[in-house]
């Protein structure tokens, strides 16, 4: 009598135990949702903003590239060994190869416009500043 009592305190507190866990982890698992979703949102609006940033680095790229002298615009454009247009494999990879390229040219912009300061003015000139053309 004893024992039979106490196993159905038993199983009545087993349940109790079950029921407290099982309520618990319907808790947890919406909590999990919840935090799930809102990592879901910031993950959307990060892609969001890297994407306008890219398109933002892309635009002045593209502004930087019209302003370029004739034939560096056209070298600028062909950024293949062998002349022509070959498709990035990803927009990252474009982008990356893009800024490398821009860099590259800005930074010999940069060396050629050192290197002519230095010159003195052609002879018959009337400018104080002489820019030497392009090749």
């Amino acid at each position: 009598l004893n024992s039979a009592r106490r196993e159905e305190e038993l199983e009545n507190e087993l349940a109790r135990i079950k029921g407290e866990f099982l309520m618990a982890k319907a808790e947890w698992e919406e909590k999990l949702s919840e935090v799930t979703g809102e990592a879901e949102e910031y993950k959307s609006k990060y892609l969001e903003a890297e994407s306008a940033k890219q398109k933002s680095y892309m635009d002045e790229a593209k502004a930087s590239v019209s302003r370029l002298p004739g034939n560096l615009n056209r070298d600028f454009v062909d950024m293949s060994p062998t002349g022509r247009r070959e498709k990035a494999s990803s927009v990252a990879s474009f982008g990356s190869g893009l800024a490398q390229h821009a860099k590259s040219v800005m930074d010999s912009l940069n060396c050629y416009d050192r290197k002519a300061s230095h010159f003195p003015p052609k002879k018959g000139t009337t400018s104080s500043t002489t820019t030497p053309s392009i090749v």
